[in-house]
């Protein structure tokens, strides 16, 4: 039985929920969080799968001995405001607790080693949250995990009311200047930066038309100098593929299926520091792959008539999106 409280994100797909949940369940949580975004207007499908979401909850909690708390939503909130108001609702009413959306599946694992994690760095700062992900990086020692910028830690993750509060889905407090001083800290490599610095300008534009939080969850942590535990051992895999997903309708980076292991009992580092190599393998393998080897030189001439463009004020991610 795990201790620690647990948040179930849902929509409209009641066979992943299932999946999860059971999952969750098999882990004996003494509460359960469930938040459901509701049908987007019209959308008599929506309203259909919705209806069989709720139903798989309340069929797979019945007779479990876990403290079920819902949030149905009656309106659609859509991938930035839902999980951003599921999260917030969590933290009302929890200190800290583990998060997942319903294509994220765990090994059984992943509870004790959130919960040891959990009580080990609530106090500590400069930690903020917990990963569940590894896509193959390995350290040569036998620390279980290391410390990293923890982009790619979303799905399934841990973290802290204290770390939650910092969040700032409009990134008020952070314009350009500080952010380019902010991602020097977390990346060395000029390509590396430019791209957060695009994803930075593309969220403060809204060009990504409300469909995310994660990003400004990062650049929230970031801006404290927080940093994230990576495991090295893959404790969640995505299985959200498929035509009624919004990000994951295809694996051209190779991030889901992802297998995963038992990383029980855990060894812990000496040390609370950032792993110099682990962003560096995650842009080089998935985020930015094309930016290096061969195809990495043909676009040289691209990056660099870019960047003087952006000088110019030409185009960049600071330009206000087109209505």
């Amino acid at each position: 039985m795990t201790s620690v409280p647990v948040l179930l994100i849902t929509f409209n797909r009641p066979e992943y929920t299932r999946k999860v949940l059971k999952s969750i369940l098999a882990a004996k949580p003494e509460d359960l969080y469930v938040f459901q975004d509701g049908a987007r207007e019209g959308n008599e499908d929506d309203k259909r799968k919705c209806a069989e979401v709720k139903n798989v909850v309340e069929e797979t909690t019945s007779g479990s001995e876990v403290r079920l708390h819902t949030f149905y939503s009656d309106k659609n909130m859509g991938c930035g405001h839902g999980p951003m108001t599921a999260i917030s609702w969590f933290f009302d009413n929890v200190e800290q607790g583990v998060i997942f959306e319903d294509d994220c599946l765990p090994n059984p694992s992943f509870f004790p080693y959130c919960e040891e994690l959990l009580d080990k760095y609530k106090d500590d700062e400069r930690v903020g949250f917990i990963g569940g992900c590894n896509y193959g990086y390995k350290t040569g020692t036998n620390e279980s995990y290391v410390f990293g910028s923890g982009h790619h830690q979303t799905w399934g993750w841990a973290t802290w009311r204290r770390t939650w509060k910092l969040f700032d889905y409009y990134l008020k407090d952070l314009d350009s200047d500080s952010f380019r001083h902010i991602i020097k800290n977390y990346y060395k490599s000029i390509r590396q930066r430019e791209y957060w610095m695009e994803i930075f300008g593309a969220v403060k534009t809204n060009r990504f038309d409300d469909s995310c939080w994660d990003y400004q969850f990062y650049f929230s942590v970031w801006k404290e100098g927080m940093l994230a535990v990576c495991p090295m051992v893959n404790l969640v895999e995505n299985i959200g593929s498929g035509v009624d997903a919004t990000h994951t309708n295809n694996d051209s980076r190779g991030l889901l299926y992802q297998t995963t292991g038992n990383i029980m009992p855990l060894k812990h580092p000496k040390n609370v520091k950032k792993d110099k190599k682990i962003d560096n393998y995650m842009m080089k393998r998935f985020i930015i792959p094309y930016e290096y080897g061969m195809s990495g030189i043909k676009r040289w001439q691209y990056r660099w008539n870019k960047r003087i463009k952006h000088l110019l004020g030409h185009e960049g991610p600071w330009r206000k999106k087109q209505s």
